[in-house]
């Protein structure tokens, strides 16, 4: 310390703003690696909860806009040339939906709810396109084949489907907030 009494001015002056600039520039290091990582996890909940989310969500859209065609199908047979390549599309986005969900890292929880909504997309393809071969074989809408559209497997598969969707989207959102509250608390704990 009797050094520094001995120093010029000018020196000790030069010596406390670079060991003032270090420090600030250690700072700044640390605050950017903190950030960095901040941004990594909201990269993380986005790409690995929302976006698989969003496609699950347009999947299930689309599958109740099926269910219009259906009825459209059914009730105006003018329009089924029209309507059977919309339904075909619909089908072929919902496929691709589905296909793009499983390029999304999952949990061994998601995988078998996925799994679950897989097979209820099946079952409920198959149902969907035995209907619609029966109304196109039939001239006209009868009682029955009403009803089969109201209560019967098309409605039935449907909801099975819907629940499906739902377990998995919920426990995918689940998953984000847990990831986004364990981001909150690398954030708390950087600060």
């Amino acid at each position: 310390m009797a050094k520094l009494t001995y120093m010029r001015v000018s020196t000790r002056l030069t010596m406390s703003f670079l060991l003032l600039a270090t420090v600030i520039i250690g700072v700044a290091i640390f605050a950017y690696f903190a950030l960095q990582a901040i941004d990594d996890g909201v990269n993380t909940i986005y790409k690995d909860n929302l976006v698989p989310m969003h496609t699950l969500s347009d999947a299930n859209a689309t599958t109740h806009e099926l269910s219009t065609l259906l009825y459209d199908y059914t009730l105006y047979p003018e329009q089924r040339a029209r309507l059977l390549p919309e339904i075909e599309a619909a089908f072929a986005t919902i496929e691709a939906d589905l296909e793009r969900y499983t390029t999304f890292a999952m949990t061994p929880a998601q995988e078998t709810l996925f799994a679950e909504v897989e097979n209820a997309w099946r079952d409920y393809a198959a149902t969907y396109r035995e209907t619609l071969a029966q109304i196109t074989t039939q001239a006209a809408v009868g009682d029955a084949l009403w009803e089969a559209l109201e209560s019967g497997a098309v409605t039935t598969r449907g909801k099975v489907l819907d629940t499906a969707v739902a377990e998995l989207l919920e426990l995918t959102n689940t998953i984000a907030l847990e990831t986004h509250e364990a981001s909150d608390v690398r954030l708390s704990q950087t600060l």
